[in-house]
């Protein structure tokens, strides 16, 4: 995969594993640093859900942005992730936003809690919509 993803110039860099190869890498180039950081920071704080999008999806790349941010050193608390994924939500889930925000005790703001209740909220949607809330992988195994 590392190799799909290196150009040209750089394929002298790949060794005989991953591992290795991510060691001459890092060695040759260092880490992204603040530079990296702040595009990180800049793109998860300012994303915006597209209205008719999956959010759970959505927040799953908020959630990696979060933690390539920790891999440069800014390692950001989990309440803090649960906000940019509440801020990144369409305007149309601002009922939702503020019910999480005011019904939710300091130990349940949680990643896995807004995550879980966002998916609940947006299969109810589906539902409304008459779509199927039934995921793919679940009608291959059907």
């Amino acid at each position: 995969m590392i190799r799909l993803r290196l150009g040209a110039t750089y394929l002298s860099h790949v060794k005989a594993n991953a591992k290795l190869t991510l060691t001459a890498l890092k060695t040759t180039f260092g880490t992204p640093g603040r530079v990296g950081a702040l595009v990180e920071m800049r793109s998860m704080f300012q994303h915006r859900m597209k209205p008719n999008s999956n959010p759970v999806h959505e927040a799953n790349n908020l959630i990696q942005c979060a933690a390539r941010l920790s891999t440069t050193g800014f390692a950001l608390a989990d309440g803090l992730i649960a906000m940019a994924i509440l801020m990144a939500l369409p305007s149309d889930w601002e009922t939702t936003v503020s019910t999480l925000c005011s019904t939710l005790n300091d130990a349940s703001f949680t990643v896995a809690t807004i995550t879980s209740h966002i998916n609940r909220e947006y299969m109810r949607r589906q539902a409304t919509r008459g779509r199927s809330t039934i995921s793919l992988q679940d009608r291959i195994s059907e």
